[in-house]
């Protein structure tokens, strides 16, 4: 092949969309990986184990609360702003408004009663300053929002925002932490992790507001929605329900293993987890970009999913490899003490993106489809086996049981998938796919 030839090829694939938008989102998930692994390494250096577990505790209640906040509308804007038509600006607007009330009634409500969910947590500390509180409630509807922006933009066909929204971000947020590094730690790593994201909040939906919409319903004002809203409210119902169970699994795990082994071992588990939920995001955000596809060419689903799983293969295999060979050098960064005691939950963790990844397929076809149910028992199954199997063995095995269960769920729940849902879909239309 010429070089001619292969330019040809290379500006083809990048011009699928499929591809690239999967692409951008994987370009903001590595920006935000390097720039986290940064601004983990600065906290390190700044703090000590114990303000970072006690901090990672508040970070984790947060997403916690805030993905209930979200009523998971960040997967409804992702899947129906495609169809939307004339209606884009009413549904983004209905759905930022029920994120908006949802948010600071979940937020008030913990603050409330935190003393009976959380009655051993460093957090309560923080939490029982009346204006650290009155922010925490805040924060709770500006990082619903900043998480909504990623599924609104790749369902307006403009993911490729996305990497400098999160690399914006990631600057910000580093800066503002070495501003903020004389406070006691639980306060300055939580308002430089939530503070950037309330400006760019304001100045992306602005742009989406003014440019985005108008321009995407005059490209499909002829498009409906073709659910009713009894259907609509039913699936997304469903959804919700799923999307609650894995950022149980997600959010939670950093203030269980505080609450088990303290804030101390809470740090050394932090860092780690954060790099496996970092990776996370890459077949995530390629399965994001599938569905957006698939809505508008259901019938070569089968086609896109094999294309979609080759694709993330090629991507996260060499990486996984990679990081579970360096693993304690990248620990390193953040102190002896990190890879001593987060390598083998580290390696675990990211052998378990393999099974993930077969998981996170399965689920972009099930929201295709509109299966709510199928999507639920996956989810719960997972999220049941991994938290029973960790809190039985975080008090014997430490921080590593966490890392052993996550791989033991997703290898569980991706045999039966594979075989029983994807395989024959895979197969009934492998020949017309092309990687």
């Amino acid at each position: 092949m010429t070089a001619r030839a292969r330019f040809s090829a290379i500006t083809d694939h990048l011009r699928t969309p499929l591809y690239r938008d999967a692409y951008a989102l994987i370009v903001a998930n590595g920006m935000t990986a390097v720039i986290g692994l940064g601004y983990w390494g600065l906290a390190a250096r700044f703090f000590t184990p114990g303000d970072l577990g006690a901090a990672s505790a508040l970070i984790s209640m947060l997403v916690f609360l805030s993905a209930i906040s979200q009523l998971n509308l960040r997967v409804a804007l992702l899947r129906f702003i495609p169809e939307a038509g004339s209606r884009t600006g009413a549904f983004i607007l209905l759905c930022y408004g029920a994120v908006a009330i949802a948010g600071l009634a979940v937020g008030i409500a913990f603050i409330a009663t935190m003393q009976v969910w959380v009655p051993n947590s460093p957090m309560l500390e923080q939490l029982s300053q009346i204006n650290f509180a009155l922010f925490f409630v805040a924060s709770i509807v500006v990082w619903s929002f900043f998480n909504m922006q990623d599924g609104l933009l790749t369902g307006l066909g403009q993911a490729i925002i996305v990497p400098f929204e999160n690399g914006l971000y990631g600057i910000a947020k580093l800066a503002l932490l070495v501003v903020l590094a004389t406070w006691t730690g639980q306060a300055a790593v939580f308002v430089s992790w939530t503070l950037p994201a309330a400006f760019l909040v304001v100045a992306v939906s602005l742009y989406i507001a003014r440019r985005l919409i108008p321009a995407h319903t005059a490209r499909t004002g002829s498009r409906r929605l073709p659910m009713t809203p009894r259907a609509l409210v039913r699936f997304m119902s469903l959804d919700y329900v799923a999307s609650l169970f894995a950022t149980t699994t997600i959010a939670l795990m950093p203030v269980i293993v505080v609450s088990v082994l303290g804030a101390t071992n809470g740090g050394y588990f932090y860092i780690p987890w954060v790099i496996i939920t970092t990776m996370m995001l890459i077949p995530q955000y390629t399965v994001a970009s599938f569905t957006v596809q698939a809505v508008d060419a259901p019938a070569d689903i089968g086609a896109q999913a094999r294309q979609t799983l080759i694709h993330v293969m090629r991507m996260i295999v060499p990486l996984i490899i990679g990081l579970m060979l360096f693993a304690p050098l990248l620990l390193e960064i953040f102190g002896p003490k990190y890879a001593d005691e987060g390598t083998a939950m580290l390696r675990l963790g990211l052998l378990g993106l393999l099974p993930m990844s077969v998981n996170v397929l399965f689920l972009g076809i099930a929201r295709v489809q509109r299966r709510g149910r199928a999507i639920v028992t996956t989810q719960a199954t997972l999220t049941i086996v991994t938290l029973v199997v960790s809190i039985t063995l975080l008090p014997s095995l430490g921080i590593v049981s966490v890392g052993g269960a996550w791989l033991a769920a997703n290898s569980l729940v991706a045999a039966y998938v594979f075989v029983a849902e994807l395989r024959p879909l895979l197969r009934a239309q492998s020949g017309s796919a092309r990687s």
